[in-house]
């Protein structure tokens, strides 16, 4: 089943002066797939991951979750769409320093108006499956950089997203924690989880199930 299909997508920036960020592509994303996307700096791979996340609207095309069109829907229900199929994680781990890991995690729940209890299960069963249960109570401002990106990793996790979107994951840790990271994205997309990871690193770029590369816009699927 695909997950996440693009149909003919580009989009352009208004200038002065226009932007091309991505030039018109097509290809589907399959359940449990594991995509690396790579490409130099300002190739078009953050442009990409907004629409498939549906943060952005495409210029042209159509984008698809779960065979739904998104592309003609409203942005409230647009908004639904991507809180109920799709997690993020980023660079920066967007943590309360001051709040601890099970607080961090249950908020997942709040943009699906979940009731406290329900957050609360989601978060814990996250939490452990990022194996992190020890550290439940702790204050994420006491974390390494490691664990702060499990919380976050965990965070995306607790509403059970169909689709996992990374961008730059490790890009801020060391490689022992890079490759914990690493284990664990592997691990979520053995368990069914369509998993879809920007990196520049070309190790990590090669873990992936697919590859796909940008150079001005332009998509090379494998």
């Amino acid at each position: 089943m695909n997950v996440l299909e693009f149909r003919c997508v580009a989009k352009v920036f208004a200038g002065p002066p226009q932007v091309q960020a991505l030039q018109p592509c097509s290809f589907a994303i399959s359940s449990g797939e594991l995509v690396t996307i790579t490409g130099p700096s300002g190739s078009g791979k953050s442009t990409l991951l907004n629409l498939a996340g549906l943060l952005d609207c495409p210029s042209q095309g159509h984008v698809l979750v779960n065979g739904i069109d998104t592309s003609e829907l409203r942005e409230q229900e647009r908004t639904a769409i991507r809180g109920q199929t799709i997690g993020f994680v980023f660079q920066a781990f967007h943590l309360m320093a001051r709040r601890t890991v099970l607080e961090n995690v249950s908020l997942a729940g709040l943009y699906r108006h979940q009731d406290a209890a329900t957050r609360m299960r989601g978060a814990s069963a996250a939490i452990k499956l990022v194996g992190l249960a020890d550290r439940s109570e702790s204050h994420a401002g006491v974390l390494s950089g490691g664990e702060r990106q499990r919380v976050a990793i965990a965070r995306a996790m607790a509403v059970q997203p169909t689709v996992l979107l990374c961008d730059e994951p490790t890009g801020n840790l060391d490689s022992v924690n890079s490759a914990l990271i690493v284990d664990l994205l592997l691990k979520l997309s053995r368990s069914g989880t369509t998993v879809i990871l920007i990196t520049h690193n070309a190790a990590i770029a090669e873990i992936g199930t697919r590859r796909m590369t940008l150079l001005d816009g332009v998509v090379h699927d494998g």
